[in-house]
């Protein structure tokens, strides 16, 4: 398996190359991607100093406890903001000053997906990832996913719990764009 796999791998084939051959790579949000590398120009030609990227923590709350990590110190029953607000909070400070790109992060966002359905809505036109430890459904947004792997089945286990991996595998295989 090993020989096969050494084979089907070019050493010197680029990872953006050989991930695009093995079809891994999808252009999805061009008009995203557009944004970001307009500002990228403004802010290196024209001295334009507006924020280029963001990040939104939509949740406190997270469903792993993982080894390395302190979100599930946060399990304290705390009012959350709601879909009007966390409108409101795009609108006023990620859309006003023209960020480009924003990563929906947590706890685990998918944990609130009127939140992150909401947010992605309001940066319409903006490049938008969603940072997820990969245990729930993916919700087919439009936008990518950046799931934590932290290694092989037993190490990933060992660090976020019994069965993970294989959870995330298969919700990985099981969403629309996979």
């Amino acid at each position: 398996m090993l020989a096969a796999r050494q084979r089907a791998i070019r050493p010197e084939e680029p990872v953006v190359e050989r991930s695009r051959r093995e079809g891994k790579i999808f252009l999805k949000n061009w008009r995203g991607i557009a944004k970001v590398a307009s500002k990228m120009i403004q802010i290196k030609y024209f001295n334009r100093k507006a924020p280029l990227f963001g990040s939104a923590d939509i949740t406190n709350f997270c469903n792993l406890r993982c080894k390395h990590c302190y979100w599930w110190l946060n399990r304290t029953l705390r009012k959350e903001l709601g879909v009007d607000e966390w409108r409101n909070i795009v609108r006023n400070n990620f859309i006003e000053n023209d960020v480009a790109a924003i990563s929906l992060t947590g706890g685990e966002p998918l944990l609130r997906p009127e939140v992150v359905e909401a947010v992605i809505e309001e940066m319409k036109g903006r490049y938008v990832t969603v940072v997820t430890n990969g245990t729930l459904p993916l919700i087919d947004f439009g936008v990518g996913y950046f799931i934590s792997i932290d290694g092989n089945d037993s190490v990933h286990d060992a660090i976020r719990g019994v069965g993970v991996y294989q959870k995330v595998k298969r919700n990985v295989k099981e969403h629309p764009k996979a």
